[in-house]
């Protein structure tokens, strides 16, 4: 008898044994439908063969996960993609399944695509498994801290930049995808959509809802299939007048009701949920991944943040830091794209953050330092950006909290001086004859805010042009030869220069200017400092 015979023996043997073993487990105990788990998303016959296997069920899932990699290694991803999905329906309850396919979707089968558009089809598809079946399969909030974490790791280093160099491209793409759910994504929409009707009955009987009903000629049977198939957007508003009062107020509550039902069923979170989060560490740009790394990964206790093995506090950290120098969205029309801009909002949580994690590290240690280091730097540039945004008193206070660093390493300076060199490095101008170029490509800076309606960092950057301008005159005094031309002239010269790149007319810009005056005097914020 050959040598291949025999494992077939042995392996019907085997299989024989465990149909026995199963049926007379089923003869022992008394069987209800109700204590046997029927998975959905399986097809009828693995269903069948599923219940009847019992506890040799491990056995078939062992055998699709084989063949799954089989498949994968032959790139066969779509036949792939559908065993591990069997497999996960096999063993719903096991956190470590859903995590180990939602991590080979996102990164060991997208790095077979060039393309960054179907690379992120796979990366979506890891997030979306996890998400949208593993954690429903594994509600509790303890129970699947190791999925969570997972869908965490897949944000935060293929979105972020730390493991896939069209990391732009997917937040972008991804800020497609939110833009479903969310229209601006601050706390004020946040707030409207948990406010907003849970059912549509609670909609039908609005009394805007009823006029707007009557002024389309709608039924009730019309209306919810308007709403099911189609329903208005924020688009839909018009012009703000008394006529239109009840049209707008039931086009918004329609659109709220429609976020809220979308936001529970095809994101999975919880709107409740996700404002709570907001009022805790932000105010965040729900349209961007930092939210979603916050969400899924914040922790109450620092010692949650611990799974197989692996602490993810620092990506909460890292998307807080991201969120506050390159997390609210803007729309550029002239280059029709999402400018990343600085959440200057979120000052006072980070700064909080930093002042109450170092008061609990034990100091001198490893983790003291690095979070200390981490502090420094957010200090030093956090001081630069406010000043940007014309935010002058949250500016200086963080300069006092960064002069006990400068204390140790025995620098001494002024708050200008300050400013002056945060500006010379990032802008990587410290030569005195390009100090004039240097001044126009800040009022460059700040005609660029100003087109976008960022008018606290259009004053900024005037306000530092003008301090870089009178500081250079009075270090030159003396030196005609070296001194700029007035500022005016400078100011004057910038704007036409920006006029011909942007292709605005001169009257365009003044009229920018004049807007400008309108919001001379900022809304204060708050550095989170006692």
């Amino acid at each position: 008898m050959s040598g291949k015979l025999i494992i077939r023996l042995i392996f019907i043997l085997g299989f024989g044994a465990g149909l026995y073993y199963n049926s007379h487990s089923l003869k022992q105990h008394e069987f209800h439908v109700k204590n046997t788990q029927i998975v959905a998303d399986l097809p009828p016959t693995l269903q069948v063969t599923s219940v009847a296997l019992g506890p040799m069920k491990g056995l078939l899932a062992d055998v699709i996960w084989w063949r799954a990699e089989r498949m994968q290694a032959n790139k066969e991803f779509f036949e792939s993609l559908q065993l591990s999905e069997w497999m996960t329906a096999l063993q719903p309850t096991y956190p470590s399944v859903w995590g180990y396919q939602g991590f080979n979707l996102a990164f060991n089968i997208s790095y077979n695509f060039s393309n960054s558009d179907e690379r992120w089809r796979w990366v979506l598809a890891g997030i979306e498994l996890m998400r949208d079946k593993g954690l429903r399969y594994i509600p509790d909030w303890e129970q699947n801290r190791s999925i969570r974490f997972e869908i965490v790791n897949i944000f935060a280093r293929k979105l972020s930049g730390v493991s896939d160099t069209e990391s732009r491209r997917f937040q972008d793409l991804w800020t497609l995808e939110m833009l479903k759910y969310f229209d601006a994504g601050d706390r004020a929409e946040l707030e409207e959509i948990v406010a907003a009707k849970n059912s549509i009955t609670d909609l039908l009987a609005d009394s805007d809802i009823q006029k707007l009903m009557s002024a389309l000629g709608l039924n009730e049977e019309k209306f919810v299939e308007m709403v099911r198939l189609s329903p208005p957007n924020m688009s839909a508003m018009r012009p703000e007048t008394p006529q239109n009062k009840a049209f707008n107020a039931a086009i918004r509550k329609i659109r709220r009701y429609d976020q809220k039902k979308k936001i529970v069923s095809k994101l999975n979170m919880s709107p409740e949920k996700i404002l709570q989060v907001d009022k805790d560490f932000g105010p965040l740009d729900w349209r961007t991944h930092q939210a979603q790394i916050i969400y899924w990964g914040m922790e109450e206790n620092q010692k949650n943040f611990e799974s197989g093995g692996v602490n993810y506090s620092h990506y909460i950290r890292d998307a807080m830091l991201s969120s506050f120098y390159n997390g609210r969205i803007v729309f550029s029309e002239q280059k029709d794209y999402f400018m990343r801009t600085h959440n200057i909002e979120m000052l006072a949580k980070i700064h909080t953050y930093f002042d109450s994690a170092l008061a609990d590290l034990q100091y001198g240690t490893k983790e003291f330092r690095r979070v200390d280091r981490m502090n420094r730097d957010f200090l030093k540039k956090a001081t630069v950006i406010c000043y940007t945004y014309n935010q002058m008193d949250a500016a200086k206070d963080l300069f006092h909290h960064y002069e006990a660093y400068m204390e140790e390493d025995g620098i001494s300076m002024t708050f200008e001086q300050f400013i002056i060199q945060g500006m010379n490095t990032s802008l990587n101008s410290t030569n005195y004859k390009t100090r004039r170029s240097f001044i126009e490509s800040i009022l460059a800076k700040a005609f660029e805010s100003g087109a976008i309606g960022e008018w606290g960092k259009y004053h900024g950057y005037v306000k530092m042009a003008t301090l870089i301008h009178r500081m250079h005159q009075k270090e030159f005094e003396g030196q005609p030869a070296r001194l700029l031309p007035p500022l005016k002239e400078i100011f004057k010269t910038a704007k036409g220069s920006y006029a011909q790149k942007a292709k605005k007319s001169s009257k365009a810009v003044g009229e920018l200017e004049e807007e400008a005056e309108k919001y001379k005097i900022p809304v204060k914020i708050d550095i989170g400092h006692e």
